[in-house]
Formats: structure tokens, sequence, C-alpha cells
């Protein structure tokens, strides 16, 4: 059903050949209704009814009309999914909105009859969107919470809680990110309770404490003017020789300090032969554009300089590193293009060619490989049309490394900017697969989360949360974004403010702290708390 063919009016039932009734409280209705109901006619390949009803309130709602809106929509465009798309007569407005799905027939077979869909905005009916945004917004979260209520028949109601990242300097854009993500949760969970087994996508992990972030406005100010005179600049610091119970050490490492006009970041680390290689993004600050470089480094300490490895008419990063079949893979990240290709090189550094093209036509941030001994999957993030890279995770599996590449049907198993996003290749830590992820509530790469892996398959990933590597409070330290942990030797990079012109400065690891730390449970299935929990 097309938006231009959707009659929005007043009505009381649907008509008996309607597979389900979209019920909105509303006196005008906002295209992102309009996709709900296209999307709600694709997933159940059935036609269906939009029922207004009387008695409600404004979707749009007036403070589209106040100030900061007229200021955010000269700024960054008016909201695309506010634009109302309908009027229906007669509706008397109140507190009472809603937004909900009745499937109310046996038209679309694979869909049981008398289905419930109730949708939610932090808290609020759906139907007062932007309200929920301007209140996420408000609490400076960096994030807002959508929930779907599902209930069939006389079942409990099942709850799928995604946490969506949105943009703190624009209630526009933010409202647009929102929306998309709330027509295609409840596309999801349709789609998913009309299956055979049942089975819901599961909630985030638990991420602990959310950060609160300054004031926009103030933050913006300070970095301008702290720009006058300083660069903020990725760097590296390599440990060694780390014991197996560590997960963060205490001391100093090899800090790898670039120059000044460029930054090193996304580091991974691979032995051969007595040298430790470390491959990484280099980005100059005056093209803006990454491509991939290497050093190495001695039983002596000695670090080689950089050199260059692999570079593309296109922004490369994250540089994962594969053995396998007795040659050396490489999966950099290459969003940009809307493309993931896998390189192949017999020795290291390289050189390195590409040698098939995994996965084409979307743009996928930080694809990271693991293999469980039968089955090999990827983990990554994946933009939707309207949306950021940093909050749906995405699981892809394949037969073998080369492919073929399939997503999985539970696609996206989460959606949560604190932990979708890798930060960092899986390794075994006291007997458990640790998943590195970046915590992105505030902004890209602002903290990372370790999370202890007890499932992945065709069905999606069971995950907790062991702890949280973030820079300490007050320190000069900005962000810290990838943990490769590869035997004994671990690289994190992170982000910190350098004066121009400067010689090289000190190292920020020593600003980073692990909170928060958690024993990993050893359960099977998904029903065991946590068996130990400590002080860092």
């Amino acid at each position: 059903m097309s938006a231009a063919s959707m009659s929005v009016a007043r009505r009381t039932a649907a008509p008996a050949s309607a597979a389900w009734q979209l019920r909105v409280a509303a006196s005008r209705t906002p295209q992102w209704v309009v996709d709900m109901a296209d999307m709600l006619a694709r997933v159940t390949a059935a036609a269906g009814d939009v029922v207004v009803s009387a008695g409600t309130a404004n979707l749009v709602r007036d403070a589209a009309t106040r100030w900061p809106w007229r200021l955010d929509a000269a700024l960054f465009g008016s909201s695309r999914a506010l634009v109302p798309n309908g009027v229906a007569s007669g509706i008397t407005p109140s507190d009472n909105a809603m937004l909900s799905v009745d499937l109310v027939s046996t038209a679309a077979p694979v869909l049981p009859h008398g289905n419930h869909l109730l949708l939610r905005v932090e808290g609020l009916p759906a139907c007062r969107l932007a309200e929920g945004v301007e209140q996420a917004l408000a609490a400076r979260r960096g994030q807002v919470n959508i929930e779907a209520l599902w209930s069939q028949g006389d079942r409990p109601a099942a709850g799928v809680v995604w946490h969506c990242g949105i943009d703190e300097r624009s209630r526009s854009r933010s409202v647009d990110m929102v929306a998309d993500k709330l027509v295609r949760l409840a596309a999801h969970v349709v789609a998913h309770s009309s299956t055979s087994n049942n089975r819901l996508p599961k909630n985030a992990p638990d991420g602990g404490e959310v950060f609160v972030t300054p004031n926009p406005t103030r933050r913006a100010l300070r970095h301008a003017t702290r720009r006058l005179f300083w660069v903020d600049q990725w760097g590296i610091t390599i440990h060694q020789n780390v014991a197996d119970d560590v997960l963060l050490p205490v001391g100093t490492g090899i800090d790898l300090i670039p120059p000044t006009d460029r930054f090193w970041a996304d580091p991974f680390l691979v032995r051969e032969a007595g040298r430790l290689w470390v491959f990484f993004e280099e980005v100059l600050y005056a093209t803006g554009r990454g491509h991939l470089a290497c050093v190495s480094i001695d039983a002596t300490g000695e670090v080689s300089p950089a050199r260059t490895v692999l570079r593309e008419n296109c922004h490369l990063s994250y540089p994962q590193l594969i053995a396998h079949a007795g040659a050396w893979y490489m999966l950099p990240e290459s969003s940009a293009n809307r493309n993931l290709v896998l390189y192949r090189a017999d020795a290291l550094p390289g050189p390195w060619q590409p040698v098939a093209t995994l996965m084409s036509g979307l743009r996928v941030a930080d694809a990271t490989v693991h293999h469980d001994g039968s089955r090999w999957f990827i983990t990554a993030t994946v933009a939707s049309e309207r949306g950021g890279l940093n909050d749906e995770l995405h699981v892809f599996s394949a037969p073998d490394l080369p492919g073929p590449w399939q997503p999985i049907t539970s696609n996206p198993v989460r959606v949560d900017p604190a932990s979708a996003r890798p930060a960092g290749p899986w390794f075994r830590w006291q007997g458990q697969w640790v998943r590195p992820v970046q915590d992105c509530r505030l902004r890209y790469g602002r903290a990372l989360q370790l999370l202890a892996v007890h499932r992945i398959d065709e069905c999606g990933i069971d995950e907790e949360s062991l702890g949280l590597l973030a820079p300490q409070p007050g320190s000069p330290l900005d962000c810290v974004h990838t943990y490769t942990r590869v035997g004994s030797d671990l690289a994190v990079d992170w982000l910190k403010w350098r004066r121009k012109g400067s010689s090289n400065p000190t190292s920020g690891y020593g600003d980073i702290e692990l909170q928060r730390f958690r024993q990993p449970s050893r359960r099977a299935g998904n029903h065991a708390a946590f068996a130990v929990e400590r002080s860092r």
C-alpha cells in the first residue's frame, strides 16, 4: 500500500477484508505513520486499514511550531517524519494518545488471529514521538528508548526494547532517526512473532549507568575554542606479556604516537617470526581519508617506522587480521563504498590483494570475524536508510571465510548504542569468549564494554557485560574505542588533546580505567546471573 493510495479517515472498525488495523490517535497523520502502514502491508503481505480514533491527541504536536524546532529546521532541515500526510476531521484532542497495531483477521495466514502490538517512546505512547525525543535530548543521555509490547490472545505481553542513537545537535534529525527505528521495530516484532517458534529478539545486555553529556552548545563552544591551540588525536598503546587473568594492565606500555598532522587508531595485532605486527588506520587531517598502515616491534621493544600497506579510493579502517588456510587475510571497513571486501597476503606485512566481496549494497561498520569451530560468523553494525552506524547489531554467517555470507533471520539482533558496534576481535578469557564493543551513548568512541558471549548461532547472540573501559573523570582523555587482545599481547587506542606544534605528548593510556568489572558467569542457556562481582 503506497502513501498515495492510503486513505486516512475516521473509522470505528476495519473492513472485513483487512488483515490488520493500525490504530492512530491523531488529528493529523504524519509521514512516519504512513511509513508504518506501508511496512505492515509488506511484512504481512496483506491489505490493512488505518483507523483514526476520536478523543485523541495530535501526532504532529504543536511543539514543532516553537522556536527551538524552527531554529533546528533552519540549521539541519525539517523533520521528514513529522510532515503531515493526511487530515482526519472531527477529532477532539486529549491525553489518551496511542499508536497500536491489531491483527484482526485470518486474511494473513502466517499471522495468528487477535494479536496486538503497542508502541512506546521513552515510556510515552508512540503518538507522542516528538515529546519523547525532546525528553531524551533534555536528559542528555545520547539515546532514546523505544518499546514494543506484543500480546497474543490470553498470553502475557512480551516486550522488546531498542535503544536508539540520536543526534544531540538536532531535534529534527533525532526525530527522523527514532521514527525510522520505530517503524522497523514494529516490522521486526510482527515478522518474528509470525514464525513457528514465536521467538522475539532479546534485549540488550545491561550496560550500566548512562553517561550524561555536558550541554551540547556549551561543549561545542568549548571544543571550538580549544581547537584554536590544540588538536584531538588518536594514539595507540601496546602491552606485551600480559598475564592471563589481567584485562587492563597497570603501568606503562609502548606508546605509538603519530606526527601532529595525522592520527592512528583501530589497532590489530598478530605475532609472527618473533615480531609483533601492529596494523592500524592512519588518517591525515589534510585529506580526512583513511588508509591502512603498520609497524613491527622486535624482542627488544624497538618499533619500526610506520609504512602504508593498503590504500583504496575510499576511507579504510578497522584492519582485522585472520590466519586461515596457510595465508593471511584482512577484512577492513569500507562502509563509504557500501561494501565489505576480503584481502589476502602470503606474508606480512603484504602486499594485499582483494579476493572476495563478502557484502555489497550495505553500509557495514567494523565487521568482526569469529569462527566457532564449525561455522564462520561476522558481527557488525549496519546503517539503515536514516540511521547511523553505531546502534544496530547484525550477525552474518557462512560455511567458509570467503563465503557465501548470509544475514541471520533475526537481524538486527540488537539496537543499542552502548553494546552494538564492535571494538576489536573476540578473545578467550577465563574460558569464555569475550567481545569488545563500543559504548557510543554520548559520542562515537566514547568508551567500550567487554561482553562475555554465551551463545552465537543462526538465532542470534546472547551476551552479558563484564565491564566498561572509559576515561577517568577529569582526565584530558576523551575516548577509548578499540581493545585488541591476542594471546598475551594487548593494544588499546585513545583520543587525547595535543597542543599544535608540540613534540611527542605523554600517553593517554594511564587515564583509562576498568569500571564495574565482573567475572563471567558460567552459564548454559540464558538464565544464570553473574557468578562473582568484585570491585576494581
